[in-house]
């Protein structure tokens, strides 16, 4: 009878346990991919999300990078760029939430940083007629 009681108590955690999974959010991921197109290559570069801040590579004239991070709840992006010539360009732009997956693209300008939102890569867009 012990045992029994065991084996019904462990399936109904086990039950629970998975129901409780599914309505807890799951990780959202936000995709950055940056762009170079300022005539000279970026020296230093970061992107701030809320408290977390990534330090990119030297990103070349003509290069490309890209990074994948957790979303860590509402937020948008600080973008900060050092070209090699010295010269300090930032942007403050876009907006991410939990629950959903984010695709950026940055181009890193001489004067600017663009930021442009790209189609949820995840959806297929293509619709039959």
């Amino acid at each position: 009878m012990k045992i029994l009681i065991y084996c019904i108590s462990l399936c109904a955690a086990l039950l629970l346990g998975g129901m409780i999974n599914e309505i807890l959010p799951s990780d959202s991921y936000g995709f950055v991919f940056i762009e170079n197109t300022s005539g000279e290559s970026v020296a230093n570069s970061t992107i701030r999300i809320r408290e977390l801040e990534y330090l990119l590579p030297t990103i070349p004239n003509r290069g490309l990078i890209g990074r994948k991070f957790i979303i860590p709840g509402d937020s948008h992006y600080e973008i900060n760029a050092t070209l090699a010539s010295g010269k300090k360009i930032n942007l403050s732009s876009g907006y991410m939430t939990n629950g959903y997956n984010s695709y950026d693209l940055f181009v890193i300008n001489r004067n600017t940083i663009d930021h442009q939102k790209i189609i949820n890569l995840e959806k297929n867009t293509h619709t039959k007629k």
